[in-house]
């Protein structure tokens, strides 16, 4: 829920979340199938909800803790940021969600919505006293960090570790390459507090790694276990 990356390649998209949490959250489960819902994402079971997602209605969404800067937690909230990925995907997309959506009560977050048939990037940013719509260039590459983990200078370096990684290796595939900079990004250059593949003792640390490619070829979700060291790649249905 506190890095994300984003690559467009020709004929789609990747995008790669490390979730960075306390391993006493407690237990996640391997991405499958909602039926219901017709997506795919992996399960936080504490809070029944997840931070990574991807539909047949055509988007991809991650949640991230935190909006434009770092908050103060107000105590007890309406519930928890995990089920915003999943109320999206019953809404069906942006504007069905924004329109029924009353994020008074929670915890302030930012949701990345990847559109896949015309490609888009939205990003919604719940501030805690507003709710702010961003539009990006969808051919543009990008990460985000979460505000809660990380101040202004540290964002910048990493965008800038981001830049230099993208710049290099253009003939392999965009997967792989924000796979290995989950992985490397920082390394070297920073404290293991604040590289992408990051701990702090006693605090967080990347527990996970999810990925999202989807083309005219190929619609899948890996993940990485970071802390059993096990990885599971599921192929999404129903084009």
């Amino acid at each position: 829920m506190c890095s994300l990356t984003y690559l467009p390649h020709h004929n789609g998209f990747a995008m790669v979340s490390s979730r960075d949490e306390m391993r006493t959250r407690g237990a996640m489960a391997y991405p499958t199938h909602d039926e219901a819902l017709r997506a795919l994402y992996p399960l936080d079971e504490r809070s029944g909800g997840t931070w990574i997602l991807t539909a047949v209605a055509g988007f991809s969404i991650n949640l991230l803790n935190g909006g434009h800067v770092r908050h103060t937690p107000g105590g007890t909230y309406r519930h928890s940021r995990g089920l915003i990925p999943l109320q999206f995907a019953k809404a069906g997309g942006i504007d069905p969600f924004l329109n029924k959506f009353d994020p008074e009560g929670l915890e302030p977050f930012t949701l990345v919505v990847i559109g896949h048939g015309v490609r888009a990037v939205t990003e919604i940013v719940w501030t805690g006293s507003a709710l702010d719509r961003i539009e990006h260039d969808a051919d543009q590459a990008r990460i985000w960090s979460s505000s809660t983990l990380y101040d202004a200078q540290m964002k910048a370096e990493r965008e800038a570790w981001f830049a230099e990684a993208i710049a290099t290796g253009q003939d392999r595939p965009a997967l792989d390459r924000l796979l290995d900079f989950h992985q490397d990004g920082g390394v070297g250059r920073a404290l293991a507090t604040n590289t992408i593949r990051m701990v702090r003792p006693g605090g967080p640390e990347t527990v996970c790694v999810t990925g999202v490619c989807h083309s005219d070829q190929e619609w899948m979700m890996c993940y990485h276990d970071v802390i059993s060291n096990t990885r599971r790649t599921v192929r999404m249905i129903g084009v």
